[in-house]
């Protein structure tokens, strides 16, 4: 979950780089004489990890339980050297994503009766083997684990990689892990992707955003294209409007009018009616326009 076709245009102009996390941690150490501190957005990475073992019917869920690979995910951060805090979703979360509504659980709900004692997996009921993978009880289960390993973890104010963009920015961590680009809408500066372990040696992608930022990585740019594109929470965006000729609005100092007006408190309907103007007749040649708003 994302905004539409950021990482597509992210990608044209920070094409990242694979990098294994142990490298990261030992360049952290001689540059900060700390090891790497990593922000994790745990709910996207339970959620990737939930639709990887998805139900298929008539097969049932898969074998490995999204704590199980959350479990290795941790290990391999800590293998590698590096000093995780996983941030969770928190009360001021949206309550609808994606056209699903989506709840909080807290940030220590109690254990359920029915997962109190265990049960043989032949006497489960199928309908307490589906409980054991809903959100809450995923949630429930990971924050006990990191409890046991000694894993610090946090409940978000709102969203979680908020919250992680938060963090770096305040200089807490120094990187964000999460597949999901809208921490960079939020103000991250280094997103570590696709955590895998090949011949053991954990393995990431970093995006690192240069200091001097041009469209489209500049956050003004990438809240405009969340408005036009659509995204978590207006999944259509602007119809005819695509995160290419979002770019281009930012380009052509859109962007950077509409974050000067929300800041001030202005009405945005005459900025609106400039840019609609301008896409429709395209004078002054800043749009490749397809169709027409």
């Amino acid at each position: 979950m994302t905004i539409n076709g950021l990482w597509d245009e992210v990608r044209k102009v920070l094409p990242g780089e694979d990098v294994p996390i142990a490298k990261l941690v030992a360049d952290c150490v001689r540059e900060k004489g700390r090891p790497l501190r990593i922000a994790v957005d745990t709910p996207f990475a339970v959620f990737q990890y939930k639709e990887a073992t998805k139900k298929v019917e008539p097969y049932g869920w898969g074998m490995n339980h999204p704590t199980r690979t959350l479990f290795y995910h941790i290990l391999h951060l800590l293998f590698a050297g590096a000093q995780p805090i996983f941030v969770y979703d928190g009360p001021g979360k949206p309550p609808v994503k994606r056209g699903r509504h989506v709840n909080y659980s807290g940030s220590r709900p109690p254990i359920d009766p029915q997962y109190a004692g265990a049960r043989s997996s032949s006497s489960r009921t199928q309908a307490e083997v589906d409980a054991e993978y809903s959100p809450d009880h995923i949630n429930m289960l990971s924050k006990q684990m990191l409890d046991l390993l000694g894993v610090p973890w946090r409940d978000a104010p709102g969203e979680a990689e908020a919250e992680c963009a938060e963090l770096e920015k305040a200089g807490v961590v120094d990187a964000v892990l999460t597949k999901d680009g809208d921490a960079f809408a939020f103000g991250s500066r280094i997103i570590l992707q696709r955590l895998d372990a090949k011949n053991q040696i954990a393995m990431v992608r970093r995006y690192q955003m240069p200091e001097r930022l041009q469209p489209p990585l500049r956050q003004q740019d990438l809240i405009l294209m969340a408005l036009m594109a659509g995204g978590d929470y207006d999944g259509t965006g602007i119809e005819n409007c695509g995160p290419e000729i979002a770019v281009q609005a930012g380009r052509a100092g859109y962007s950077g009018e509409l974050l000067a007006l929300f800041r001030a408190g202005r009405p945005t309907e005459p900025w609106r009616a400039k840019l609609v103007a301008e896409l429709r007749s395209n004078d002054k040649g800043r749009f490749s326009v397809t169709n027409k708003v």
